[in-house]
């Protein structure tokens, strides 16, 4: 929220919102490098050509941590998803289809050593996209702590994944 609220990022985002690529794949780059992590990596058993936007560990990020044979801490996934001018008509679907991904496919188990944390984000920009999220059963993220806001509101959901072999 701090990163999106700088006025630097708050022009940014306005910008590549109505652009008409949006700002989805600058942001995963963005978040990526803030949160210091993999992105795009392949955690899903069910379909490998899935991957993840942002993959979290404590112990190293991105594809150097897939080749480690199995994190043993806890992990975090991460499927991102921003409204944009282009895509406000689809982004409720998009995100729908985040969600189930995130509640139905299977992670690695070399990711589940220590549990998992699997969480669909979605940025919205509009009232209605706010309503859609809402619909969809999304949380929204509030810090008011924040000097000034960002232009969207972050709305989340999350699938915790017990640490393997414990109940």
């Amino acid at each position: 929220m701090e990163w999106g609220s700088d006025d630097i990022q708050v022009h940014k985002i306005k910008t590549a919102h109505v652009g008409s690529g949006g700002w989805e794949g600058w942001a995963q780059v963005e978040i990526m490098f803030l949160l210091n992590s993999g992105r795009e990596d392949s955690c899903y058993v069910d379909d490998p050509t899935l991957r993840a936007d942002i993959v979290l560990t404590p112990t190293g990020s991105g594809h150097s941590q897939f080749a480690v044979p199995y994190v043993n801490h806890e992990c975090v996934v991460l499927e991102l998803k921003c409204e944009s001018y282009m895509n406000a008509l689809h982004f409720k679907d998009e995100v729908k289809k985040d969600l189930q991904k995130i509640r139905g496919k299977n992670i690695k188990d070399r990711l589940l050593l220590g549990g998992c944390n699997v969480y669909s984000l979605a940025f919205s920009m509009t009232k209605e996209g706010d309503v859609a999220m809402e619909s969809l059963g999304m949380e929204l993220f509030h810090m008011s702590d924040l000097r000034k806001q960002p232009p969207f509101r972050l709305w989340w959901s999350v699938r915790q994944i017990p640490p393997k072999g414990k109940h």
